[in-house]
């Protein structure tokens, strides 16, 4: 392409309304002495042609019309020749380095001084539910080190020919690029919403939606840690106040039953006890409701006792509420029984 391309241009379309000048800037101006009726007086390349910039016999940098989309490239045999620096797609999507499949798509790192913001307000959000259970699929993670394998084929128009041509880089590994994530294939599989597939074909994973998944899993198994202390701790109460080991194991099986939204009902400590005593008990959210009988020898009912909590807790028996003797305790849960146990009161 002729190196006049530009000048050409401008002058076989200037009207004899305007005038082209060198002035002593070194700059060209155009001129408009009289405005045109209905025209904007745009500036247009038609056919292929294309708009070059620099130095070089052919100029450093082209812009051009080309394969569906406004084309910033470097000729051939330029050291960094190459289509797509800049590609702007008639649908608006913007590539770096490559044709974009999405609306800003970058061949390379992207680094900044400063940071990433995404809107999240909840006005712009709809059917919005909580994520509930994420540890056991966080579980089925898999994180990897891995290099990246470099295939990439580089488009380019030959200043001779002004035809297009592709020239490939053979694959290879970069042995210094050492990087960290996960398989989209298999993320794919647990969670189908955070992986995407681009127009090449290949997956495509959004890490940033990894993130309050990974979230809440932390919170469930900090719940769980602390479930545990609870239970670590009951254990050490019961064997201060010389529970059998019989009734530890019983304990302990009882709570890893609970794990599994199961009632659960403690012996009640001190026992004996002459002031007062407290019963731990633990019961599901889907318990509806939640009973504690006081029987004495007899099978007489001494106490009824309405359970509003959930979860662990306790209650308190005060020995005022009762005559020195032994007592069986019962918790009832939606009409069934969970455990029965037996208390002394001395006085």
């Amino acid at each position: 392409m002729k190196n006049l391309i530009l000048p050409f241009l401008m002058l076989f379309g200037i009207q004899a309304y305007a005038q082209l000048k060198f002035e002593s800037d070194n700059s060209l101006h155009i001129y408009r002495t009289t405005p045109p009726v209905g025209s904007a007086g745009n500036i247009q390349i038609h056919s292929s042609q294309d708009l070059r910039f620099g130095d070089g016999p052919d100029g450093n940098y082209n812009i051009e019309y080309w394969d569906g989309g406004l084309n910033f490239f470097k000729e051939y045999p330029d050291p960094d020749f190459g289509d797509y620096k800049l590609f702007i797609r008639d649908n608006g999507n913007v590539g770096i380095g490559k044709k974009p499949g999405y609306k800003l798509d970058v061949n390379g790192d992207i680094a900044t001084y400063g940071t990433i913001r995404i809107t999240s307000d909840i006005r712009k959000k709809t059917s919005v539910q909580p994520l509930r259970n994420t540890i056991g699929q966080v579980r089925q993670l898999n994180a990897i080190s891995f290099q990246p394998i470099i295939n990439d084929t580089i488009w380019y128009k030959d200043s001779a020919e002004n035809k297009k041509f592709t020239l490939s880089k053979q694959a290879k590994i970069q042995q210094e690029s050492k990087r960290f994530g996960f398989s989209a294939q298999e993320i794919q599989k647990i969670f189908p919403e955070l992986v995407s597939t681009d127009p090449a074909g290949y997956l495509n994973v959004d890490y940033i939606g990894l993130i309050p998944v990974i979230v809440e899993a932390l919170k469930e198994q900090q719940t769980q840690i602390e479930e545990q202390k609870e239970l670590i701790n009951y254990l050490i109460k019961q064997l201060k106040n010389n529970s059998t080991e019989k009734e530890i194991i019983f304990s302990i099986e009882k709570a890893e039953d609970s794990a599994d939204e199961i009632p659960l009902l403690m012996q009640n400590s001190p026992n004996p006890f002459n002031t007062q005593t407290e019963i731990d008990f633990y019961i599901p959210e889907n318990i509806q409701n939640a009973n504690l009988y006081v029987y004495d020898m007899m099978g007489v009912q001494k106490m009824s006792i309405n359970i509003k909590e959930r979860n662990k807790n306790y209650i308190t028996i005060q020995a005022s509420a009762l005559k020195a003797g032994t007592y069986f305790y019962t918790l009832i849960c939606d009409g069934k029984p969970v455990d029965t146990k037996q208390m002394i009161l001395t006085k």
